[in-house]
Order: structure tokens, then sequence, then C-alpha cells
């Protein structure tokens, strides 16, 4: 299995979108109800869910199989191919596509008015002002942004393959995120937050920059 039961994330989905009701994104999609119906009662039946996904491993109890997170290989990188980015401030990567369901509420809460450059891989956000107010620099790639991060965070309701946090630990990056991106104990350090806690997220930032609140 690579993603929630459709039931599950889509009423993950509705409890963001009570959260933020003018997001653009969050109801922009919801499937036929006999199609989800007749995945319920597939997996029902199922004998094994097999996942290297946590949470969807706890959610199949004792028929679930674990499977281990595959580690994407580490990018090479040409001496002149570095993103080119002032050392002047922490840089924080937000491991995904700027979207509410990646968290992109919540991590602009928690980062206003911090002396911080956010990081963001390419990929669709919310609105084209959005960040208005956050100091944002784009990154050509996922693992350019990753090289660049002084932190890489993922405080996603809904995330299915978290590559980019994954890289990240390989190269020995501080991580945070949810357990909506699936990550193990045994994955690497990383600090879990609550989808939709902004302050937390916020307060957890600071320590693993070392900020002052």
């Amino acid at each position: 299995m690579t993603a929630l039961p459709m039931h599950l994330l889509q009423a993950r989905l509705d409890v963001a979108a009570q959260r933020h009701p003018h997001s653009p994104t969050l109801r922009d999609f919801r499937a036929d109800p006999a199609l989800v119906q007749a995945e319920r009662a597939a997996l029902a039946q199922a004998r094994h869910w097999i996942a290297p996904h946590r949470e969807l491993l706890a959610l199949a109890g004792s028929r679930g199989l674990a499977l281990a997170w595959q580690r994407p290989p580490l990018p090479a990188v040409a001496a002149g191919d570095a993103v080119a980015i002032a050392d002047t401030v922490p840089r924080v990567l937000l491991a995904a596509s700027a979207l509410a369901r990646k968290g992109a509420y919540e991590l602009r809460e928690a980062v206003r008015g911090l002396p911080l450059l956010l990081l963001l891989p390419p990929g669709a956000q919310e609105t084209p002002d959005f960040w208005n107010g956050v100091d944002v620099q784009r990154v050509a790639s996922m693992a350019e942004g990753v090289r660049a991060a002084t932190l890489v965070l993922l405080p996603a309701w809904i995330e299915q393959q978290p590559r980019g946090l994954l890289l990240a630990m390989a190269l020995g990056k501080p991580v945070i995120a949810t357990a909506a991106c699936g990550l193990a104990a045994d994955d690497g350090a990383w600090r879990c937050v609550e989808a939709g806690d902004s302050a937390v997220l916020r307060t957890q930032v600071l320590e693993a920059l070392g900020l002052a609140g």
C-alpha cells in the first residue's frame, strides 16, 4: 500500500479544510462514494497490508507487514552546481509542494517573523502571494534544497512518499515531520509534531535552529 484508505484520507482533508476554509486546494477532489466503499470492502478482506508507511501499518494492526523505506541515492553535486544561498541566516526547507495538505498554512504561521530563509522546491503553491511576509527562495530541485538546508521539515496532513525527508536523514540533516509522513523511529533522528499545530511547530523550529523565541 502506498496511500491512506480513501475514506480516511478524505476525512483528514475535511478536517484541514475546516481549519483553513479559504484554501483553494483542500476541497478540490473527492472520490466517488462507490469507489470509496469498494476500497473499504477490499481492505477489510485483505489478509495483509504491506507498506513502509508507519501510519498505514498502525491502521493495519496485526495484518500489517512492514517494508523498509527505500532511501534515495545521494546525489552527486559538481563544484559549480551548488545552490547560491547566503549563509547569514538558517535555511529551512519545506520538503514538498507548498500546499495546504502538506502543512503550508501551519508552516507559514510557525516561521512568520523568524530570522530564517524558507527554501521551496519546485511545485505548486496555494496562491501566488501565499508567502508574503516570509523570506522565501525557490531551489531547482528537492535534492538541491536538502543539501542547502539547515533544517528540513514537512508538517503535512497527508504525505505518502516522504522522499525529501529520507534524503535529509541520509545526509544527516535535522528533520521535523508529522506522523502522516510515515517515518519510523529507526528511520533516523527526527522530531514529530502534530498536523495542524503551528505553535508546537514553531517551538520545534526554534529549538532545532537554536533561536530565541
